[in-house]
């Protein structure tokens, strides 16, 4: 499990790039593991506006820029609002180190939401989708993101769920103050 895990998607990387660290604030947050799934929610407000966030989120070429966690990102291709995005990652959570590959197909819904689904041939994840949903507050946002993946690897036995819910939330906090100092 990568230190600066990102979910089943790239996308995350971006969350936030006009936000500032000190405006981002866990608002609800859920785990659950069910044999070899995992499933995080996690909903923040943002003092930044939609667009903002949305245009972070979209820039799939730039994620590597953006986050630490990210070796490269590229967008493989494009059409309309349907994309297909390529992420390697690298990180280690305590003793376990791994770098992953993963493919996704995008679906947008300008502004509102972003679905990410893992093509499993062409990644290190057997199975994965992420949903972004963005909700125009006073003064920000409000972002909502579940993640259910299914890795295609060993994880430790009885660490396993609790270092990926841990790893997942602190990489997400982490991700967006290094987001934002940037």
């Amino acid at each position: 499990m990568p230190r600066r895990w990102m979910g089943a998607t790239t996308l995350l990387a971006a969350l936030l790039a006009a936000a500032s660290a000190d405006a981002v604030e866990i608002t609800d947050e859920h785990f659950a593991a069910d044999g070899g799934t995992y499933t995080m929610r996690l909903t923040l407000r943002l003092e930044a506006r939609r667009q903002a966030v949305w245009a972070a989120l979209t820039d799939y070429g730039g994620l590597a820029q953006l986050a630490p966690g990210i070796e490269r990102s590229r967008l493989l291709q494009r059409d309309g609002h349907q994309a297909e995005v390529k992420t390697v990652t690298k990180g280690c959570i305590l003793f376990f180190c791994r770098r992953i590959t993963r493919v996704e197909h995008l679906e947008e819904e300008p502004y509102e939401r972003i679905t990410a689904t893992i093509d499993p041939a062409r990644s290190d994840l057997a199975a994965g989708t992420t949903r972004w949903r963005l909700e125009p507050l006073e003064g920000g946002t409000q972002v909502t993101v579940v993640t259910e993946m299914e890795p295609d690897f060993q994880l430790p036995p009885l660490l396993g769920a609790r270092l990926i819910r841990r790893g997942l939330k602190r990489d997400m906090v982490e991700l967006l103050e290094a987001i934002e100092g940037g």
